[in-house]
């Protein structure tokens, strides 16, 4: 079985969460789902202690019609396994992971004003390590109740799932970076 310190989960899932929530292109959803998002692209972290507070402030400068996320990110650094699980249709035997006590918020900002608001529910990763290399890759998947809205949200309920793959490119003792692909989508209620 695959042991993960928290260092290295921290670092995957924040790459993913922040990642996914602000990349990606932002389409119009079927009636009654709201958004969705096709999200990918490669993130750089920097390695940090135990426990961790972020403050997210990312923008897609290359898309104007992709939301701005804002918010607030604390993780305690404490997980539980969820036993195993497999990556790549049953090719690749994992475990899958759950971090426990982590609150975050977020505001998604879109271009016409109109804002959301949603704060994390849950999240997951089912994490493989190359033999060879050390590396990790895996599937994340995770889930956001959204709280509020203003403008064409105003009083917006609901919940966001999101999901994908994630390949660890590189990791030494101060930094990281990952690629990421997925999607995620908004049900309103």
């Amino acid at each position: 079985m695959n042991k993960w310190n928290g260092s290295e989960m921290k670092k995957i899932l924040f790459l993913i969460l922040v990642a996914a929530m602000t990349a990606g292109h932002v389409l119009a959803g079927e009636r009654g789902t709201g958004l969705s998002w096709k999200v990918e692209g490669v993130r750089l972290d920097a390695k940090r202690g135990t426990e961790m507070t972020w403050t997210i402030n990312i923008q897609d400068v290359e898309n104007r019609g992709r939301p701005k996320t804002t918010g607030f990110w604390f993780r305690v650094n404490r997980w539980i396994s969820l036993g195993e699980c497999y990556v790549d249709k049953e090719m690749f035997f994992g475990t899958r992971w759950k971090p426990i006590e982590d609150r975050a918020n977020i505001v998604l900002r879109f271009s016409d004003g109109s804002t959301l608001q949603a704060e994390l529910i849950e999240e997951t990763v089912c994490v493989v390590k190359r033999p060879a290399t050390g590396l990790d890759f895996g599937t994340w998947s995770n889930q956001w109740k959204v709280t509020g809205g203003t403008g064409r949200y105003a009083g917006a309920t609901g919940i966001a799932e999101g999901s994908g793959a994630f390949d660890e490119l590189w990791s030494d003792r101060y930094s990281d970076s990952a690629s990421y692909d997925g999607s995620y989508r908004i049900y309103f209620d």
